[in-house]
């Protein structure tokens, strides 16, 4: 009895292992699109004001290989862009935003990726999103974004983002 309780311990413990490593290859941050995942590494966020009864808020999460000069980005890389609306004029707040055409608390008007993109030439694939879902949830100083971005192709940009965002004006 006690080698059956020990075998069916061990093979629990390595199912547990298995699964718990199965996604390692994804990064914690990423987002991914036609059939590839992109790591991400910084976000920021850029305040618009008031608008149409909400208040935008722009986010840019980005590769490791794109920089903030402190005017915009430089260098070669990946990058989420996400025009939010939101119900406070002091940041993000925690809650579901679908696409939209007209801006509305908890919506996003415009969003996408740039792949390989060269900030500083404006060059690399840029793919924009007609429809979609961003989930956010606010926690003290840090931001977990889950997206679901539909493309006008059909395909999806589909990744997450947890952090802390760095405010540039």
């Amino acid at each position: 009895m006690k080698k059956l309780k020990l075998a069916s311990f061990l093979l629990l413990v390595s199912f547990v292992a298995f699964y718990s490593c199965e996604d390692d290859s994804t990064p914690k941050n990423y987002f991914k699109y036609d059939g590839k995942t992109h790591s991400l590494s910084d976000g920021y966020l850029e305040e618009y004001g008031a608008n149409n009864g909400s208040y935008d808020w722009d986010v840019y999460i980005v590769s490791s290989k794109l920089n903030y000069n402190g005017d915009w980005f430089t260098g070669t890389g990946d990058i989420i862009y996400l025009d939010l609306n939101t119900s406070s004029e002091n940041g993000l707040v925690t809650g579901t935003y679908t696409f939209s055409s007209e801006r509305s608390v908890f919506t996003f008007v415009d969003a996408g990726a740039g792949i390989n993109y060269n900030m500083d030439n404006e060059s690399g694939t840029i793919v924009d999103a007609i429809g979609g879902i961003v989930e956010i949830t606010v926690s003290g100083n840090e931001v977990l974004f889950e997206f679901n971005l539909i493309t006008g192709t059909g395909k999806t940009i589909k990744g997450r983002f947890k952090g802390v965002l760095t405010e540039i004006y």
